[in-house]
């Protein structure tokens, strides 16, 4: 009987077992005594069962890890340090911004390896642009974008520049706090800077945006004005991962096609005073410690490292490969999007990698639930935001000074 090498992965797209089905038989032409056993566990359960896995000593030998998790994760001293055994991921071959995301900062170790990136960009529907003589260019700057907001409004445009209540509004807000200049924590993470003047700045101008100019008809029910998405050409305005809207699968795929990319537009988010960043998420893989198979979990990891493995993850998820030639080879069919994908990828930005920030994202999420609320209720203030964010800032400083 041949040896059974286990993996957990989270189960956040409906094509990522398929991707698994082909390329475990293709790794197992080249390890034919190798059976794979992947748990596929939705996202909101994976922390904790692999922090369960880490209290029992036992479980799977690979685990998915989300990059926001790593530095809370390696703090219980449980993932093989991988340093020296992967000499092809470097800066040179692999986007760095998918590099520093497996890497825990202020230390030499390496507990994970990069598995891809979810970038997000800026979408809006071609036709309203076009019927209002708006180019993506005028949207540029943040006085721009405004500037067009207020002219689509004033045509009685619908303009929804938020997707969704809920911890995953950090992937649209975060931009605008790094733009103007603000961050979550201090460099050194000792202190958050949430409620200091640029990222006060960031957070009001996005805010202000949406308070302004919003879908608030009477027939659209106060739960769903900030929870659209881009299948609706009403919506002019949204964020989502970019590479979903702008190829056109050449898998079994049921989200993505090419009739949507035809329709809509993509830019890469206005730059604010300090600059311009793409929020960009994504996923680790990592060798649990009390893994009895680490040298084939290591064979593994390498295979789906390489490009055609990449490209392949890509064509069925429409996630953004961490490895450059596959990046390159997904896009390079793509004209419509293609400059601004790799645009966006030289700017992108992640959440830090603190080890309380699961904690403290609990803390935000409970801030944007909080701050919405007056959004939609149509009577924010920046006030009102001050005062959140100081509440909120006060605890996470106490939680970082237990």
């Amino acid at each position: 009987m041949g040896k059974i090498l286990r993996m957990l992965v989270m189960q956040d797209q409906p094509n990522i077992s398929l991707f698994f089905n082909v390329e475990t038989a293709r790794f197992r032409k080249k390890f034919p005594d190798m059976e794979i056993d992947i748990d596929f566990v939705p996202w909101h359960l994976g922390a904790g069962r692999i922090i369960r896995h880490i209290k029992d000593y036992n479980g799977p030998d690979i685990v998915q890890v989300g990059n926001s998790w790593l530095g809370s994760l390696n703090r219980f001293n449980c993932f093989m340090d991988l340093k020296g055994h992967f000499s092809e991921i470097d800066n040179k071959s692999f986007h760095p911004a998918a590099v520093d995301m497996s890497k825990i900062p202020g230390s030499e170790k390496m507990p994970a390896v990069p598995w891809y990136l979810d970038i997000r960009g800026l979408f809006y529907d071609k036709d309203t642009m076009s019927r209002e003589g708006i180019t993506a260019e005028q949207f540029g700057t943040c006085g721009g974008f405004k500037e067009v907001c207020g002219r689509l409004k004033k045509g009685k445009t619908r303009l929804d520049c938020m997707r969704q209540i809920g911890v995953l509004i950090f992937q649209d807000i975060s931009p605008w706090i790094w733009n103007f200049g603000g961050d979550f924590f201090t460099e050194d993470g000792s202190d958050t800077v949430l409620d200091s003047a640029p990222s006060l700045e960031g957070l009001d101008y996005y805010l202000g945006l949406v308070d302004a100019y919003m879908d608030r008809s009477d027939d659209v029910p106060d739960h769903s004005r900030i929870n659209r998405f881009f299948f609706n050409n009403a919506d002019v305005f949204f964020t989502y991962g970019l590479l979903a809207a702008t190829m056109y699968m050449n898998r079994d795929s049921s989200g993505y096609n090419g009739e949507i990319s035809k329709k809509i537009g993509i830019a890469i988010q206005p730059a604010g005073p300090a600059a311009a960043y793409c929020f960009t998420g994504g996923s680790c893989l990592s060798i649990m410690k009390y893994s009895p198979n680490k040298d084939m979990a290591m064979e593994f990891l390498h295979f789906l490292l390489e490009k055609e493995a990449q490209y392949n993850f890509t064509l069925w998820t429409g996630y953004a490969p961490c490895h450059k030639s596959a990046f390159r080879d997904v896009m390079k069919n793509q004209e419509e999007g293609k400059n601004v994908l790799t645009n966006s990828i030289e700017k992108a930005h992640t959440f830090p990698n603190h080890f309380l920030w699961p904690s403290i994202e609990n803390l935000l999420s409970e801030f944007c639930a909080e701050i919405l609320d007056y959004v939609v209720k149509n009577s924010y203030k920046t006030s009102f935001l001050k005062d959140a964010i100081n509440r909120i800032c006060r605890q996470i400083r106490y939680i970082m000074n237990q």
